[in-house]
């Protein structure tokens, strides 16, 4: 079943916490995730062009989603289950990272 978006409540946005609940109301839920999994691969990709290890690309890259992520979970607009993810990919690319003995 197709379903019609609904018109934004507010005719402007002010926040942008706004425009990020009204966008996570339109996908129900998938907005949230998909910010994240957009930041993560998008920071690896530029950890990795310049020259950074695997293991190095990977702990920065989740590192820095595990933060931003806890701030959107903050909000209310990240599932919890999505954050713990994030959370066992940060503890094991850290762990990879220090025990990675390839130059």
């Amino acid at each position: 079943m197709i379903k019609i978006p609904k018109p934004y409540p507010n005719p402007s946005i002010n926040q942008s916490s706004d425009l990020i609940t009204h966008a996570n109301d339109l996908t129900e839920g998938w907005a949230g995730t998909g910010m994240i999994v957009t930041i993560f691969v998008v920071v690896f990709l530029l950890m990795k062009g310049r020259f950074y290890k695997t293991s190095d690309s990977m702990a920065v890259a989740s590192t820095l989603t595990l933060i931003l992520g806890s701030m959107i979970w903050a909000m209310g607009e990240l599932q919890g289950n999505v954050l713990m993810i994030f959370l066992a990919a940060t503890i094991a690319s850290v762990l990879w990272s220090i025990f990675d003995t390839q130059q």
